[in-house]
């Protein structure tokens, strides 16, 4: 996986942080190259955004992806979803794929 200048993983928390080879691994099985991790806490996110509790990441969305929209949406983000397991939530934006782990959708709500 690589790692976008000035982006720090260091204060992940364990799902997020564990998710992140899971994530490189099955983008190289469908795109044939590493997984480009944007963003963690930094940046500008929504208010109750889950980037600033370090459970969120987003990835760059590269333009050969346009070309195979429908098949990342329904076959990659199916398998990460799948191998990531309970709890974990994929959202397409338009430049990027953001990934977060949801404690209450995992039914952890009470670790927060």
């Amino acid at each position: 996986m690589l790692v976008k200048f000035g982006v720090h993983y260091d204060k992940l928390r364990t799902p997020a942080r564990d998710a992140l080879p899971i994530v490189d691994r099955v983008h190289k099985t469908h795109y044939g190259e590493e997984a480009v991790l944007t963003s963690t806490y930094e940046g500008n996110h929504g208010l109750n955004s889950y980037h600033y509790i370090h459970l969120a990441t987003d990835f760059r969305r590269l333009d050969s992806y346009a070309e195979k929209a429908y098949q990342f949406m329904t076959d990659v983000i199916g398998e990460l979803i799948r191998k990531l397991g309970p709890g974990y939530q994929m959202v397409i934006k338009s430049d990027h794929f953001h990934l977060e782990y949801d404690l209450k959708a995992a039914g952890k709500a009470g670790e927060l």
